[in-house]
């Protein structure tokens, strides 16, 4: 499937999520959820185990503030607050779906096929989506080497003698360090990207290609279709 419908379609199931006001129709989008978690074969157990006490500590939140502010009875409180919780669950799950099971360089080559197959000439645009995928693809790197850094000092020092103003300070001496280390990183990655003839002809090819098939656009036509039927006409 295309990434750019694939992120649509979950889109679309978070709208429905937000914008559902039945709360059977809720636990039909709990139930749908679970169901594809546990087709793409994630452990849910390890999920609620990392998000429970966040859950928790929102939902109790949400209910003491309602009790306090709000008119309602315990009961109407009570239902609202459960179904704002399943709401965030259900997110968090799709959410955690998406992240682990897509992508990012998929979809942005997706959006660079679309427009190149529209024929959208845009230099700005295409600068945005080349440093979104850089800043994607280095990221972890940084992160990896930002670690090492902060290990390699923290071995030569006695860090539990070390007060937090101390900390801080010392972690604060690496940064101008690791700023010039990723500058020179930088430069590097320029003059590669000048060496394979970046920005001599525009708009770049593209690879992997991306089209989107007529199954798909019909298939965002027929999410389209359910989501206004349920949530405008029925307003479930």
């Amino acid at each position: 499937m295309n990434p750019i419908i694939r992120s649509y379609l979950f889109l679309f199931f978070a709208i429905s999520v937000v914008s559902t006001k039945n709360f059977y129709f809720l636990l039909f989008h709990l139930f749908l959820t679970l169901f594809f978690f546990l087709f793409k074969r994630i452990e849910l157990y390890q999920l609620i185990k990392k998000i429970w006490f966040m859950l928790a500590l929102s939902a109790s939140l949400f209910f003491i503030i309602s009790l306090i502010t709000s008119s309602n009875s315990i009961n109407l409180i009570y239902q609202n607050v459960l179904s704002a919780t399943l709401r965030i669950f259900i997110l968090i799950i799709l959410m955690h779906i998406y992240i682990t099971k897509s992508k990012t360089d998929n979809l942005i080559a997706a959006i660079r096929s679309l427009l190149y197959r529209y024929s959208i000439k845009s230099l700005s645009f295409d600068k945005n989506i080349l440093f979104f995928d850089l800043t994607i693809r280095l990221y972890p790197d940084i992160q990896n080497q930002w670690r090492n850094l902060l290990r390699g000092q923290n071995a030569l020092l006695n860090k539990s003698k070390l007060n937090l103003f101390k900390k801080e300070s010392n972690v604060a001496k690496y940064i101008s360090d690791f700023l010039l280390l990723n500058l020179l990183r930088t430069e590097k990655l320029s003059e590669c990207m000048e060496m394979r003839g970046y920005g001599q002809k525009f708009p770049r090819s593209i690879y992997p290609y991306y089209s989107i098939k007529l199954k798909e656009y019909t298939l965002i036509i027929m999410v389209l279709f359910l989501l206004f039927y349920f949530h405008f006409a029925l307003q479930i």
